[in-house]
């Protein structure tokens, strides 16, 4: 499929605006100023027709403080608007222009250039820091917003009601004044009398230049029809003094603007054309689509460029984790010591053997918990460090708001067809009737395709699956293959078209080596690597095109493309060049024309060391692909220039140039292939992106339980690889193979996107009242907000909904199929009864009650709720809520579900006191079976003859017997856990009766805190939450495991006593250093409580009181001693007392003799340590004998 641009452009035109500037306003007095916002401030008030107010006293202070709030906001955003109207159009506002002139160097046009361009990129970093301040402003607004907005919502429904009507009364006024002030800022008043541009006349650009003088101060701005636009901080040449006037969105469509210096002062945004012609080759635009500022921008940045996540995807982190889980557990199940991991000791595989490793399903069997401990204790502290991890607060946006809804409007726009084109990597946008058209005369051809009237895929199913049993029968393929190649649920191929931006060549044919063979000459050189064939060729022109008709005479469907020349040939990414006089060929570096360079974009949220690569690999591409070095430092150079367009650091891109020039040319031509040494770190694949919480701290913290006991530090004597995957880029969100035409009106995806908090009709509602109707939710660990996305009340089903304790705001989440009051009920009678439910359990503790329990829906489902994959999708949803809003125990209230152990056997092991166990064999002449009792008084007698006995046995094993009772006994003395196992019993004639599995109930063997280093300390900053987590080691029967005495000094911590784990959560406080916390096991068969102990070290900055060594008020004359008293720790660097800003003394006790009157003033104490530096200050007052003071003054 071949598509090019038909569209006739007209040649570029210019003319010249003259835009007069506006004359200055006196600004307004005070007065004024008092009565215009007086009238405001009436104006909007609620009231009636005779300018009475329509609501309570009560609310009119919280109205007040509403407005207020609310006119800031709208204040705020159309700065920030403004802002970034300048960003989209290019144009950098007065106040931002950097004016500075350079001190050398002023004849240098180029330089001059590069100086102004350096000043505008300047000014556009600091709008976009003034954008990103001004987010953060009106965010922190926002939350004091919905403050007022709750003291509102404790008003009466009269005065709710009067208060919305008259803020969005408010906001509709104070936004129509923003905003055609705004309009104002944009408007394009352009002046009479055209300036000529520089290719006039001397004479009309002299004529022009005394024109200009004459008026007042001008702006001039060169327009053409051919629309340029520049990223952001990027392509910049000028910026200097003089108003930019700036266009208003119709003319900026129609006459896109750009600029040219003028004959006075003022200097405007010159584009670099270079720039401009790169980013214009980026998107090829063949719709009816008219594309703004910033959809262009953010297609620009290409395909491959992943947009920052707004927020982390805790589930998936999760499920990520479970596989790294599943790898450990793996590698500890099959681990041998005595096997080295860099000798390879498989033998080669044969055919059959390789193809049915191949040819088999995956395994997904994961070994059980409980064969080792601390490699349980590894997973669940990290599952716990995982589930208390707060996402980074704040994280850098690489597309603007503008950038992600023109993304978001593209992707749902399907009058259009968004694709990558066939080579180029340019984005091309075509109208979806004329991909439909383009398709259906492709498959039109009967030629290659034939209209089937039925679907023939279950035909075709049925054929391979034939073939497959067939071929099991014969015991050509083993059954695993069979398992793994047989076709259950069969799905069509999408048929999708890419646009063909390129074909300059003429119709030939690819050669297959079996044609050489049937022509009389031969090439001299012969070579192909898939359908691109190099030949030379010695025979001459003319038996040169009778050997490609040959090659186009041997099938009606082979046809190739040939381009002959005796000077130099393309092939594949290379130019071959014959030099005649020196008998030699060279190769260079080729691009194709259609090549846009579209690199990966620097901003893109890729890791870093795949940034580095990418400039590295491409360099060292130049370097393999260029035989002489004048080439390579060409093509280098444009590489350069390129990589600069994607946003990449000129340091970055040097360091990776002088790399690749270090390499020797005939070592990439020829590389030697590495050692494939086996890789023995376990690799931990995650979804990159800079929202989510500090992963690798996370397993720094924990990786050292593995080393805990040497066996497990043999096996994970390496740390985990972190391997990173990229979350969805614009390719994944903007191209589609599937298609349909007309298009039909947009699917769901299951969940709703309308936002509309209602509650239900029935006046009486008894479940409306519990139910929090707020448009937005917000986790209660990691303060992270949500929107709701709904349209429900308590009637809705097919829900996701939380609940969250007003007390501890701790939450729940949960799942209905039903309506909500159905399931809102039932968490009611969960409480009211007692139930052993999660919410039950919760709200029956003490300080909690039944009325604790705010409900609220998060999310509505729009699927049938009896549909099959409803219930799939609500689990999925419910999982992803529970783990984002950090719901899980010891934090939330849900609890994660985990494996039951089972243990067998009826002996034991007491550490004090041990005691002899039986394992009996009872012969019956019918039967056998097996059993074990306790040692009874009846007589026995001891059998020694012909006994051996195994390592470990001797001394501890005796066998007696019953002959009365036929009933053999075996006395195994000391009992211990080494004594598990299978156990057989025979009979005289060695006959096998019964084999006997005999386990140990055992007690813990000792007691650790996971967290504390070897000198029992666990260290941590205040104001970082502790997670401490106590273990029982050994032992295979539960006890109880608990803190003690953690709420005599820390009255709000989480505690989870989940066996054999014990974990602690609070957040750390200075008051917590050098205190001591205690883990205790309780334990039937322990004689005593095991006890394991840790101290505090918490980090803290100082802490400071004053000691004054004199009583009452200080008169002239009299001596005055001041001590700085401090905490800190780590201990303090610097202690500094001062006044008035004055250093005085660098020790703790400042004292001063004979006191003045002058002396009065402000004493501070400054203390600083490595965390940072605490100020306290105290008033002096020095008075004279006779005068006496009230607060502070001398009357």
């Amino acid at each position: 499929m071949s598509l090019g641009n038909t569209s006739n452009e007209a040649s570029p035109s210019t003319s010249v605006i003259n835009v007069q500037k506006p004359q200055e306003q006196r600004p307004p007095n005070e007065r004024q100023k008092r009565r215009r916002s007086g009238d405001i401030e009436n104006q909007n008030q609620p009231q009636n027709k005779k300018g009475r107010a329509l609501v309570s006293k009560d609310a009119l202070q919280v109205y007040k403080q509403l407005w207020n709030t609310s006119t800031k906001i709208n204040k705020l955003e159309h700065q920030q608007e403004f802002l970034n109207k300048c960003l989209d159009k290019k144009v950098i506002p007065l106040g931002l222009q950097l004016k500075i002139q350079p001190g050398i160097g002023k004849t240098d046009i180029a330089f001059i250039d590069k100086w102004k361009s350096t000043l505008g990129q300047c000014s556009f970093g600091l709008m976009s820091l003034l954008v990103d301040y001004l987010g953060g402003q009106i965010a922190d607004l926002e939350v004091t917003k919905s403050k007022f907005q709750k003291e509102v919502d404790k008003t009466s429904r009269q005065d709710q009601k009067e208060i919305e009507q008259a803020i969005l009364a408010c906001q509709h006024k104070v936004k129509s004044v923003e905003q055609e002030r705004l309009n104002n800022k944009f408007k394009n008043k352009a002046s009479k009398g055209p300036i000529q541009t520089s290719s006039t006349s001397t004479r009309q650009e002299t004529s022009t230049r005394l024109e200009a003088s004459t008026r007042p101060e001008t702006t001039t701005i060169l327009e053409t029809s051919k629309r340029h636009e520049l990223p952001e901080r990027q392509g910049l040449a000028t910026t200097t003094s003089g108003p930019t006037t700036i266009p208003d969105k119709e003319q900026s469509r129609d006459n896109p603007v750009t600029t040219q210096r003028h004959s006075n002062q003022n200097d405007l945004i010159i584009f670099n054309k270079e720039f401009e012609d790169y980013l214009s080759k980026l998107v090829i635009n063949l719709s009816d689509l008219t594309l703004s500022a910033a959809a262009k921008s953010a297609l620009q940045k290409g395909l491959s460029f992943v947009p920052t996540q707004l927020d982390h995807d805790m589930l998936q982190i999760y499920s990520d984790f479970k596989t790294f889980y599943r790898r450990v557990r793996l590698k500890h199940h099959f681990f041998d010591d005595s096997i080295d991991d860099n000798v390879q000791t498989t033998p080669p595989l044969n055919f059959q053997d390789n193809l049915a490793r191949k040819f088999r399903q995956k395994s997904n069997w994961i070994p059980s918990k409980g064969k080792d401990a601390f490699v349980d204790a590894f997973i669940e502290a990290t599952t716990l460090g995982l589930l208390t991890s707060k996402p980074r607060k704040w994280v850098k946006q690489n597309l603007t708001k503008t950038e992600r809804r023109a993304i978001e409007d593209l992707s749902k726009n399907k009058n259009i067809v968004i694709k990558k084109a066939d080579k180029g990597s340019a984005i091309v946008i075509l109208n979806a009737v004329n991909y439909n058209q383009m398709a259906l005369t492709q498959l039109m051809d009967e030629r290659f395709y034939v209209e089937t009237s039925t679907n023939l895929t279950t035909f075709h199913t049925l054929k391979i699956n034939r073939t497959l049993l067939s071929l099991l029968s014969k015991n050509e393929i083993n059954q695993d293959i069979y398992n793994f190649l047989q076709v259950e649920e069969p799905r069509t191929p999408q048929f999708y078209l890419l646009p063909k931006i390129h074909k300059t060549f003429v119709n030939g044919s690819p050669p297959e080596e079996k044609l050489l063979n049937g022509f009389p000459l031969k090439p001299f050189l012969y070579l192909r690597f898939i359908d691109d064939i190099f030949i030379i060729w010695t025979h001459g022109k003319e038996s040169l095109n009778k050997f490609i008709q040959h090659m186009n005479s041997q099938h009606r469907t082979i046809k190739f493309t040939a381009e002959v020349s005796e000077e130099q040939v393309v092939f594949l990414d290379t130019i071959v060049k014959f030099r005649k006089t020196l008998g030699t060929v060279e190769v260079e570096l080729y691009t194709k024309p259609t090549d846009t360079h579209s690199y990966l974009h620097y901003d893109s949220e890729h890791p870093i060391p795949c940034k580095k690569a990418g400039p590295y690999g491409q360099f060292l591409r130049v370097k393999r692909n260029c035989t002489n070095d004048a080439d390579f430092q060409r093509h280098s150079a444009s590489l350069l220039k390129y990589y600069k367009f994607r946003g990449y650091n000129e340091t970055l891109l040097n360091a990776s140039l002088k790399k690749a020039e270090a390499k020797d040319r005939k070592a990439l031509l020829n590389p030697v292939k590495k050692d494939t040494k086996k890789m023995t770190r376990i690799p931990l694949v995650l979804s990159y992106t800079k929202a989510s919480p500090n992963l690798r701290e996370i397993i720094d913290t924990t990786w050292p339980l593995l080393h805990i006991k040497e066996t497990t530090k043999q096996i994970f004597s390496e740390q985990p690889l972190f391997a990173y995957k990229r979350n969805k880029n614009l390719k994944d969100i903007l191209v589609r193979a599937a298609f349909q035409y007309p298009p039909i009106t947009p699917g769901t995806s299951g969940i709703s996107t309308l936002n509309k908090l209602t509650k239900c009709s029935n006046e009486e509602c008894s479940y409306c009242p519990w139910i929090n109707f707020r448009r937005s939710f917000t986790s209660t660990f990691t303060e992270r907000k949500y929107r709701k996305n709904y349209i429900g009340d308590c009637n809705t089903p097919n829900i996701i909904y939380m609940i969250t304790c007003k007390s501890c705001k701790q939450q729940y989440v949960g799942k209905s199929k039903r309506p909500f009051k159905a399931r809102l009920g039932e968490h009611l009678r969960y409480v009211k009864n007692k139930s052993t439910e999660p919410t039950g359990k919760h709200f029956n503790q003490t300080g909690h009650n039944i009325h604790h329990m705010s409900f609220e829906i998060i999310e509505v489902l729009w699927n049938d709720p009896n549909d099959n994959t409803s219930d799939v999708l609500r689990s999925k949803r419910e999982d992803y809520w529970i783990l984002q809003l950090r719901a899980l125990k010891p934090i939330g209230i849900n609890s994660l579900e985990t494996s039951k152990f089972h243990y067998l056997g009826k002996a034991k092991q007491d550490r004090k006191n041990r005691r002899n166990y039986f394992l009996g064999c009872i012969n019956n002449t019918d039967y056998t079976i097996c059993s074990h009792r306790k040692k009874n008084k009846v007589e026995e007698n001891t059998i020694m003859e012909n006994l051996e006995f195994g390592p470990g046995y001797e001394n501890r094993v005796k066998l007696t017997n019953k002959r009365s009772a036929g009933e053999y006994c075996l006395t195994i003395i000391n009992v211990s856990s080494q004594d598990e196992g299978f156990y057989r019993c025979y009979t005289e004639n060695q006959n096998s009766i019964l084999q006997f599995n005999l386990s140990i109930e055992a007690a813990p063997d000792d007691l650790v805190i996971l967290n504390r280093t070897t000198d029992k300390i666990i260290t941590e900053t205040e104001g970082q939450m502790l997670n401490l987590t106590c273990q029982a080691i050994g032992g295979n029967t539960k006890g109880k495991i608990y803190w003690r005495n953690v709420s005599d000094f820390e009255p709000h911590f989480t505690e989870v006593d989940a066996w054999p784990f014990a974990y602690l959560h609070f957040a750390a406080d200075y008051k917590h250093n050098k205190m001591n916390l205690s883990c205790v096991v309780e334990h039937d068969m322990l004689s005593a409580q095991m006890v394991a102990s840790v101290v505090l070290n918490i980090r803290y900055k100082p802490k400071i009181t004053f000691s004054r060594y004199l009583v009452g008020d200080i008169e002239e004359g009299q001596d005055m001693k001041l001590e700085c008293l401090d905490e800190s720790n780590p201990p303090k660097t610097n202690l500094t007392w001062r006044k008035d800003g004055i250093i005085l003394s660098y020790d703790s006790i400042y004292t001063k003799s004979n006191m003045k009157t002058n002396d009065s003033g402000n004493y501070s104490c400054i203390v600083i340590n490595s965390l940072g530096e605490e100020l306290q200050d105290i008033i002096i007052l020095v008075i004279k004998g006779n005068d006496t003071h009230i607060n502070g003054k001398i009357i």
